[in-house]
């Protein structure tokens, strides 16, 4: 449930600081896997891809694993509002010998696309700079956060909800309380 709650802590992040670029790259965009099990040369890796935007409306995030440079497997968020979020279990074919990327593609409704590719290695999900986002924004004081996510309201629903007091659920887990507190 951890991984869960921080790629959703993410999005209610990028959601509520509704910070503005001055350029139309997206504020954040990255996948992340980490090898979960291995049977000779089967992998199975958990994958994590996120993107956040303050430019456009819609935004996708797909991530997919090469061998050698060529795609072997991948999954796609489809379009969500302002923040994308896509996870799941890829399975790939891999020797020792051979090089294997993740690569992290992002397209904005407004136009803007990007994808960029680097080596695969174990990397711990949720990575640190999501454990580190989830610190700075649960270190801000409710009066400035609740205004912003009770305008938010009703988040998306099943993923991130949010009722009319500013109360958030991430994925069915209490993320964010607001005023009136319940004990």
């Amino acid at each position: 449930m951890s991984r869960a709650l921080a790629v959703a802590a993410l999005a209610v992040g990028a959601i509520a600081l509704n910070a503005p670029v001055a350029h139309a790259a997206p504020l954040y965009a990255n996948c992340f896997m980490n090898d979960e099990g291995l049977t000779g040369d089967n992998h199975t890796a958990a994958v994590l891809g996120i993107v956040a935007t303050a430019d456009a409306p819609k935004v996708s995030v797909r991530c997919s694993i090469r061998v050698d440079g060529t795609e072997v497997a991948s999954l796609d968020s489809g379009w969500m509002t302002r923040v994308a979020v896509t996870a799941g279990t890829l399975g790939y074919v891999a020797t020792d010998d051979q090089h294997v990327e993740i690569c992290t593609e992002w397209v904005e409704s407004s136009g803007p696309s990007g994808s960029f590719c680097r080596d695969a290695g174990p990397t711990e999900i949720p990575p640190q700079e999501v454990i580190d986002l989830i610190r700075d924004v649960t270190s801000i004081p409710d009066a400035l956060v609740c205004p912003v996510l009770i305008s938010l309201a009703p988040g998306i629903p099943g993923v991130v909800d949010i009722d009319a007091t500013g109360d958030t659920d991430l994925l069915g887990v209490d993320f964010w309380d607001c005023p009136p507190y319940e004990v």
